[in-house]
This record gives C-alpha cells, sequence and structure tokens, in this order.
C-alpha cells in the first residue's frame, strides 16, 4: 500500500495531555476517598444487622446496651452518608474545572492545529501537477509539430480522403495531445479531502497511485 509521510505534525494536545494527567490523579484520590467510606458504610450496615438479629434474644440490659450501639452506628451511618454526598459534590466539581482547563487548553491548541493549513497545502500541490501537465504538454506538443505536416500532407490527398474521411481530423494536436479522463470536474473532491483528514485507510481513493 502506498503510505507516506510529508509533514512532521508538531505535538498538538501537549498542554491537554498534562491537564489530563492532573485530572486522573485528582480523580484517583477522590475514588479512593469514597470507596473507604462505601466500604466504612458496609461494615457498619453489617454489624447493625448483627445486632438486630441478636437483640432479641437478649435479656433487658443488654439490649438496652445493644440498642445504644445501634444507635450509635445508625448516627456513624448518617455521618458517612453525608461524607459521601460531599465526595460526590467534589467529583462534579472535579469535572466541571477541568472542562474548563481543557477548553482554555483547546484554545491555545487551536493555534497549533491552524498551522496546518489544508487549503495551503492543496493549491501547492495543485500547482506542482499543473506545472508538471504543462511541461508534458509541451514536450508533447513539440513532437507533435516535427510530424504535423507530414500527417497534413498525406492526410490532405484525395484519395485519402476518400478512403479516410474521418481521419484527416484525428492527426491534429486536439486529438493526439495527453488528455485526462475522469467523470469528476475536479480533481481533487471535498470529500475525498475530508476522508484523508480524518486519517483512516484510503487505500480506495489513491488506488492509482503506484
Amino acid at each position: 500500500m502506498y503510505k507516506q509521510k510529508f509533514v512532521k505534525v508538531e505535538p498538538l494536545y501537549k498542554e491537554s495531555k498534562y491537564i489530563i494527567k492532573k485530572y486522573y490523579v485528582e480523580l484517583g484520590d477522590l475514588e479512593e476517598e469514597k470507596n473507604k467510606l462505601l466500604n466504612e458504610l458496609d461494615v457498619i450496615n453489617n454489624s447493625v444487622a448483627e445486632k438486630l438479629n441478636t437483640l432479641e434474644t437478649l435479656d433487658l440490659d443488654n439490649r438496652i446496651n445493644l440498642n445504644l450501639d445501634i444507635h450509635l452506628l445508625k448516627n456513624k451511618s448518617e455521618v458517612i452518608e453525608k461524607m459521601l454526598d460531599e465526595v460526590n459534590e467534589k467529583f462534579d466539581k472535579l469535572y466541571l474545572k477541568y472542562a474548563g482547563l481543557l477548553i482554555s487548553a483547546k484554545k491555545e491548541e487551536d493555534l497549533i492545529r491552524g498551522k496546518y493549513n489544508v487549503t495551503e497545502i492543496i493549491e501547492k500541490h495543485k500547482t506542482a501537477i499543473l506545472m508538471e501537465l504543462n511541461d508534458l504538454g509541451k514536450q508533447s506538443k513539440e513532437q507533435y509539430l516535427e510530424v504535423a505536416p507530414y500527417f497534413r500532407e498525406i492526410f490532405s490527398k484525395p484519395i485519402v480522403k476518400e478512403y479516410h474521411p474521418r481521419y484527416s481530423q484525428l492527426f491534429d494536436f486536439e486529438s493526439l495531445r495527453p488528455r485526462y479522463y475522469t467523470l469528476n470536474k475536479r480533481v481533487v473532491k471535498l470529500e475525498e479531502v475530508d476522508q484523508a483528514l480524518y486519517g483512516g485507510d484510503i487505500s480506495d481513493l489513491i488506488k492509482y497511485i503506484y
């Protein structure tokens, strides 16, 4: 397959990558905090369930003490749930913080991406194509002019015109010059440029190269 790197694209997302790296550090800290709280909440809930299961089998004094323990555990559970709500708020603040940082980074990185002017690249290669085709045309015309008088002489004969009436017009430069055959009016269509810029497989676009 035809593959060649024509330009070396400088890092386009340097600032974004730095921001994303910091984001995951802070995200990891929050997730660790949340997991600790959830684990602690599970321990408390399991302990409350166990105490409730044994409550009816105890005498009055032990039931009082056990109910006090359950009450304390439930109070602790409420505190942890409140802390979980606060952690979830921290997650939201984290998302908004880093979304804002990425938006700011995008504005700076757009300036870098703007250096790669696709229109200029196409126009540059268009100029090179036209110059090469023009050179091909000039050389072809020079060679044609060497033999054109002989074509005219032979195909102007009455007997040749009688037997080959059409061919006298098929030996002019218009008929013999190099030609470009395509159903498209444009050498490169907008959708072809877009497909190439997606960076995927374009073998269907360049099947006539090499």
